[in-house]
């Protein structure tokens, strides 16, 4: 995704009622497809400690879905 594409994406997902963390959440994840905790933190540039309440919330909107892999 280009990043005139994200950024004209951003600015339309209060639509959905998404905050800004959330939106940056969200997009990180369309644009990694998907990751660790970790990796969603860091592409998204959210503290890892406090993106777990965040995803939470897109979880229940049904935007994102949790996912197990391996021993973690």
């Amino acid at each position: 995704m280009k990043y005139t594409d994200t950024k004209k994406s951003f600015e339309k997902l209060p639509i959905l009622g998404l905050d800004e963390k959330q939106s940056t959440i969200y997009l990180a994840a369309l644009e990694i497809g998907g990751g660790t905790v970790a990796e969603l933190a860091r592409a998204g540039k959210v503290e890892r400690t406090g993106i777990y309440y965040h995803i939470d919330s897109l979880i229940r909107l049904r935007l994102l879905k949790k996912s197990i892999h391996g021993k973690r």
